[in-house]
């Protein structure tokens, strides 16, 4: 018979071997388990994922951008009908009403002359302007034509401008207008100008494109002619033509003044009045295409504004009839009378016939 500790020999040591593996498995249940990303399912803002703290940079989930504004939102809004200051500013222009002509004048000759020459109406009408800034209205003024194409009568003709000032003056200036010598006979026209003010309209967008520049083109419509901006002038050009043939143009070169007259207010006066020097041009390219040059003309503007002496100041254009005609018709204008005494002018004015387009060579066309 075995003894005791025989038999508990192998028990004693079990015991200590299971509270080991006892002991090694509680140990195991109880280490922390390793994190894992946690996706969180995606919502309607998009999806967003939680990166693992231990993540290297790259592996964090970019930021989501912001939801669109809600259709509740203010949105921002231009009034189109708003003027550019805010202040609701009015600027006036002058368009013609219906021409009534009895001769042997095209009416739309006649049209044409007068709009080249709406710088006149548009200086008396700023001068009623400044007395009664509300001043609207029509003037009618009734003129004959005679055999030379001079104005040789000129008076009201049924005008409701409320302004006797502004009315007599506009007379006057097409007193001083000039025309083509008729077929035969007189001509009697009646033309109206309606003077309005309007808003001011908006900035032009960049399709519809520039109307200044070095050479002044004829803007001119039959709408009418606004007063602000700078496109006042009148002279030659292309506008609307669909022409691809460069048009003559005409500019101004170094002016000089000797008196008491803002020289800006000449050249402004001048300028409006480039449509009676088109017409002296127009006539000598009839003759000479290629004609090219400087007409200088000296004059001098009396204590009344009128020119009482206009003469050739030096012109190199090689057209004595053109360059007699353009001082002719400086001779013809009227400016603001002086501070004091008289006023010598010296103005240039340079021609140019335009360069044609080479013409492509005749066996270039595809067959």
């Amino acid at each position: 018979m075995r003894s005791r500790s025989t038999v508990l020999a192998p028990v004693l040591f079990a015991v200590p071997c299971l509270l080991a593996l006892l002991a090694l498995a509680c140990g195991e249940a109880a280490a922390p388990q390793t994190q894992r990303p946690i996706v969180v399912a995606p919502s309607a803002a998009g999806p967003v994922a939680e990166a693992a703290p231990d993540a290297a940079p790259s592996e964090m989930a970019a930021p989501t951008a912001s939801p669109p504004p809600s259709a509740a939102e203010p949105v921002a809004s231009v009034d189109a009908g708003a003027s550019p200051t805010g202040g609701g500013k009015k600027v006036p222009s002058l368009r013609q009403g219906t021409t009534s002509v009895n001769g042997k004048l095209p009416p739309e000759v006649i049209q044409r002359i007068v709009r080249q020459n709406f710088g006149r109406f548009r200086l008396c009408y700023e001068k009623g302007l400044k007395s009664n800034p509300s001043l609207e209205g029509r003037v009618s003024v009734k003129f004959v034509i005679d055999r030379a194409g001079a104005v040789s009568d000129a008076k009201d003709g049924g005008s409701d401008l409320p302004h006797a000032d502004t009315v007599s003056c506009v007379v006057q200036s097409f007193a001083k207008l000039s025309f083509p010598q008729p077929e035969s006979g007189n001509v009697t026209v009646v033309y109206p100008v309606i003077f309005a003010l309007h808003d001011v309209p908006p900035p032009p967008s960049a399709a519809s494109g520039n109307v200044t520049g070095d050479a002044i083109g004829d803007t001119v419509g039959e709408g009418g002619l606004g007063l602000s901006g700078a496109g006042e002038g009148i002279g030659l050009g292309t506008l609307g033509s669909g022409s691809s043939h460069p048009a003559p143009s005409m500019r101004e070169g170094a002016m000089s003044v000797n008196g008491r007259l803002p020289p800006e207010i000449i050249k402004r006066i001048v300028r409006q009045n480039f449509g009676r020097f088109r017409r002296c041009y127009e006539t000598g390219l009839r003759s000479n295409p290629n004609l090219q040059g400087r007409v200088t003309v000296k004059f001098v503007i009396d204590d009344k504004g009128a020119v009482s002496d206009a003469k050739d100041g030096g012109s190199d254009l090689p057209s004595s009839s053109v360059a007699a005609c353009v001082v002719s018709s400086f001779q013809k204008l009227s400016f603001p009378q002086p501070e004091a005494g008289l006023v010598t002018v010296v103005y240039p004015i340079i021609f140019d016939p335009g360069v044609a387009p080479t013409p492509p060579p005749s066996g270039s066309a595809k067959k």
